[in-house]
């Protein structure tokens, strides 16, 4: 099945979902785009209004319509458009045509935070199946506590694909700022030997490669996990106890024994799992 690109909506800065779009329909060949966002609570004051988020959903689709015409449009703070003009430093309409022919959707999936874990396993599963190594998830423009709620329960939804766009220097918010023009211009300078050293001018990276959270994910577990493990050893011991009475009657003393066990079962069982490295 296809790659889907799925974005929280938190900046109103358009290029920047460009910027991540064009990336990854490169790289990782997407053919789909959903737009997470997340409706606003006491718990989520920087959450769009559901007009912003779809004003961000056109200001999207209308930047890449002018950037395959070699068009670029200037977008203020707000998502409001100011003007547009001919790009004149860089152009690449065979990119962004190409993202306008082969990817779809772009539809806004409105998620509650009080119920997070599961809305957020409805959108995923919906636009992309159950095989989350079809998710591509982009935590770009998450701001800072919403990120602590949304991350691990990505991680325990086994989402593994969890990627931010960065740029190397301050964004100038023109087109120069632009993917394609980032990755046809590296930064090239010398370290201090005098060595020339070239650099992109941007980072596409997967978080869940780094060292500390992946030391994290090894001892991460599921609560699914630990439910299905209780439910399946409480069962072979609840048919064991049945087996005994059936077979010794009440006052078999392998029948205490074996309630001693199903009692400790239930207190260390949850620890089976978390003693895997």
């Amino acid at each position: 099945m296809s790659k889907t690109l799925f974005f929280f909506l938190f900046s109103k800065t358009i290029d920047t979902y460009v910027n991540v779009i064009a990336y990854a329909n490169e790289e990782f060949q997407i053919q789909r785009v959903v737009l997470i966002h997340i409706l606003q609570s006491q718990d989520v004051k920087t959450a769009l209004t559901n007009e912003e988020a779809e004003k961000i959903r056109l200001g999207i689709l209308e930047q890449l319509e002018m950037l395959s015409q070699d068009q670029y449009i200037r977008f203020d703070q707000n998502a409001n458009r100011e003007d547009s003009r001919d790009l004149k430093i860089s152009r690449d309409s065979r990119l962004y045509s190409r993202i306008r022919n082969e990817v779809s959707g772009y539809g806004v999936e409105h998620v509650n935070y009080s119920n997070l874990k599961h809305d957020l396993r409805r959108v995923f599963q919906a636009n992309a199946g159950k095989n989350p190594q079809n998710y591509i998830v982009d935590f770009t423009t998450i701001t800072k506590m919403p990120i602590f709620d949304i991350l691990p329960i990505c991680l325990a939804l086994e989402v593994e694909q969890l990627y931010v766009f960065e740029l190397r220097d301050p964004p100038t918010y023109d087109e120069t700022s632009l993917f394609h023009h980032l990755r046809d211009n590296p930064k090239e300078f010398k370290d201090k030997n005098g060595q020339s050293i070239t650099l992109e001018r941007y980072s596409f990276t997967r978080i869940t490669d780094r060292p500390t959270l992946q030391s994290g994910q090894k001892a991460f577990v599921p609560k699914s996990q630990l439910r299905y493990w209780v439910m399946f050893s409480s069962s072979v011991v609840l048919i064991l106890i049945l087996a005994i009475i059936v077979l010794g009657g009440l006052d078999s003393p392998v029948l205490s024994f074996m309630g001693l066990l199903s009692a400790l079962i239930g207190i260390v069982s949850p620890l089976f799992p978390m003693l895997k490295t």
